[in-house]
């Protein structure tokens, strides 16, 4: 991935992140996405797929933890 396409990406996890918990939840998955970035450009930098495979596994994660977040907030809403 390009270094715009990381930074586009990482904006758009961060945001929904934003909108959909808050508190001490948003720096963890802010965490997250920062190991996602950093593993990103150290694999453009190195060329190690070892950083591929922690970037690949931080956004998959990042992923399940904001579906997670939107079916909480989706019950909430019913359930009021």
């Amino acid at each position: 991935m390009e270094r715009n396409t990381c930074q586009q990406l990482d904006q758009v996890l961060l945001q929904q992140v934003e909108e959909l918990c808050s508190g001490e939840n948003v720096h963890l998955h802010a965490n997250l996405a920062a190991a996602y970035r950093s593993s990103i450009e150290q694999y453009r930098l190195t060329g190690d797929e070892e950083f591929q495979a922690i970037a690949t596994d931080a956004y998959v994660e990042l992923r399940i933890l904001l579906t997670k977040l939107r079916q909480q907030r989706a019950a909430f809403i019913r359930w009021e």
